[in-house]
């Protein structure tokens, strides 16, 4: 029995090698990002430093928008693909603007924290090209952004951070869909393929985990806030001095904003992986 290594094998471990590696500079590299933020405000000023990102973040979301708008009229005048697909990824680019707008006005504490999305767009491309599978590349990115999170609450920023973010995760999953987004729009397929005994060993697994996060929640070694610890809870997810008030005020940017509460933050995480899970299922490759 001799084992097909085909270039195309090669390419997709290569994209996933270096998706995993993209996944530890994100992750472990965030201080760096920190420090030249802050160097940036203390150089420009708060106010200024704001404006000037929240300036970049529309030109390129305008650029953004000129791109899919051309690239959509292009196919309708040529009829490269159906029309049916054509009109779900106008509906799916609508769906993704308006989750950009809802986020920035209700769950963005610094705007700085856009970053998010470009970061993860990246790493959309690297896992896409992997696995070619969109189940897959939120399956594999889940965790990442689950994990990225909770290094930054309970390492990096332990001393001051006063709750896990699901903003932060959700800006993350937000990447996640503007990657799909504009991969859909070039011609980027998810492939029209049942999911190999490797890629269903990595689910189950997963499936596994979320269960034994389940019992660890069940058991109160997961808690929701600091009220509720007792003295074999591990983690506490929220531990605002007022964390039943749903809008909270920025400590450094005085900014107003919703901080998602942990089985409302949970549940929209989840919620909106399986959208983008079943919206795969639409865009995936189709016969001619």
């Amino acid at each position: 029995m001799t084992i097909n290594f085909s270039k195309h094998n090669a390419l997709s471990l290569l994209s996933l090698f270096l998706g995993l590696l993209y996944s530890y500079y994100i992750i472990y590299w965030h201080e760096v990002y920190v420090e030249m933020a802050v160097e940036a405000i203390e150089r420009m000023g708060l106010d200024d430093f704001n404006n000037s990102v929240m300036k970049t973040v529309l030109a390129l979301c305008g650029l953004g928008i000129v791109i899919i708008i051309c690239a959509i009229w292009r196919q309708f005048r040529m009829n490269r693909r159906p029309r049916s697909i054509l009109l779900g990824l106008i509906c799916f680019a609508l769906l993704v603007g308006v989750w950009f707008v809802t986020h920035t006005v209700f769950l963005l504490e610094m705007n700085v924290e856009l970053i998010h999305v470009p970061m993860y767009v990246a790493l959309t491309f690297f896992l896409f090209f992997a696995f070619r599978h969109w189940t897959m590349v939120i399956l594999v990115a889940l965790p990442i952004m689950l994990y990225d999170e909770w290094y930054q609450y309970m390492v990096l920023h332990a001393h001051y951070e006063t709750y896990y973010s699901f903003n932060d995760v959700m800006c993350d999953v937000l990447g996640l869909a503007n990657g799909l987004l504009l991969l859909s729009v070039f011609g980027f397929y998810p492939k029209h393929r049942k999911l190999r005994l490797l890629e269903w060993s990595y689910v189950v697994a997963a499936l596994c985990c979320g269960l034994y996060l389940i019992w660890l929640g069940k058991n109160e070694y997961l808690v929701g806030y600091e009220s509720e610890r007792l003295k074999h809870t591990r983690f506490v997810f929220n531990q605002l001095l007022d964390p039943k008030k749903l809008w909270q005020i920025h400590s450094y940017t005085f900014k107003e904003y919703v901080v998602l509460k942990p089985k409302m933050g949970a549940t929209i995480v989840l919620m909106s992986s399986g959208f983008l899970c079943l919206t795969g299922l639409f865009f995936r490759e189709r016969g001619r």
